[in-house]
């Protein structure tokens, strides 16, 4: 009987030691980065859709401060313009600016409604230009608002308009609460030959006045810099 009494607390000492140990060598282990890696090659470029009510700083309400725009050194940008230009200063990348054709109402509420009845009808809004010389860049950062829990529907008609086979896709948009939703689905579903990054980054309409060091350490966690 003690004899078996000491093999069971043997077992029981050895269990304990061999948790302790396990549960010092897991803390040992650094914590996992969740960016994906992007190992930069080549020439990279900033694409951005991005609508204020208004550039003029004088003209701006407190509802279109609050759900559009940045106001940096008396300069008005839109959210996702601001976002585009921080990223293109961090990353020493090249940028372009997606315009409609269409002239949309400097209205906030009549805006909305516009993106609303666009979604509804599956619309291609017609783009001013296109991106001069896409094959010359293999890593493309794509920035948008989320609008009614999807990409502005310009989005849509920039994707079918160009071919991203071989390239590498960074999202990042400004959002008033509903993050990407499921856009970046979307996007490799319009683009399924290209590598699209799914740990993009999406920033608050709330926050974005104050995200310049956030997405700056988020460029350099893709490995990119001047």
């Amino acid at each position: 009987m003690k004899r078996i009494l000491l093999v069971l607390v043997s077992l029981i000492m050895a269990l304990v030691i061999w948790g302790c140990s396990s549960k010092a060598d897991s803390a040992a282990q650094p914590a996992k980065v969740s960016t994906e890696a992007v190992k930069p090659n080549g020439k990279t470029l900033v694409v951005y859709y991005s609508l204020p009510m208004t550039y003029d700083p004088a003209k701006m309400t407190e509802k279109e401060a609050d759900n559009s725009a940045v106001i940096k050194d008396g300069k008005v940008y839109g959210n996702t313009e601001y976002f585009a230009n921080v990223i293109k200063e961090a990353s020493g990348a090249d940028i372009f600016r997606i315009e409609t054709v269409k002239i949309y109402s400097d209205d906030y509420q009549t805006l909305i409604a516009d993106a609303k009845e666009e979604q509804r009808v599956n619309a291609r809004p017609e783009m001013k230009a296109n991106v001069p010389d896409l094959p010359q860049y293999d890593t493309i950062f794509v920035g948008y608002p989320n609008w009614w829990g999807d990409m502005p529907m310009v989005l849509y008609t920039f994707f079918e308009a160009n071919d991203f086979s071989g390239k590498t896709i960074i999202p990042f948009n400004t959002h008033g609460g509903s993050g990407f939703s499921d856009t970046i689905n979307s996007i490799q579903k319009l683009e399924p030959n290209a590598k699209v990054v799914k740990d993009g980054l999406s920033i608050s309409r709330n926050d974005i006045n104050d995200a310049a060091p956030q997405i700056q350490n988020w460029i350099k966690s893709l490995g990119f810099g001047k």
